[in-house]
């Protein structure tokens, strides 16, 4: 089975009734989020934080990628 991750936008109450059984586009709906997920997401101070303490624990730590970078991209407002 193949997961995709689909973020569409509607104009303010245009908004399609979404549940657990609505099909999209041949699939099914598994995950609905009912506000802009971005909201969330780290500010670019945040990230700089996280990222500084990830590099001082893997030196400490003898690590190397734990692959957080790209998710820590992922979840900043940039």
């Amino acid at each position: 089975m193949s997961v995709y991750t689909l973020v569409v936008e509607f104009p303010d109450g245009k908004e399609p009734p979404i549940g657990p059984l609505t099909d999209i586009l041949g699939g099914r709906a598994m995950t609905v989020a009912f506000f802009d997920h971005r909201d969330d997401h780290l500010t670019v101070e945040q990230a700089y934080l996280i990222e500084k303490a990830v590099e001082e624990y893997c030196e400490k730590h003898d690590k190397d990628d734990l692959d957080i970078w790209n998710k820590l991209q992922f979840l900043t407002k940039e």
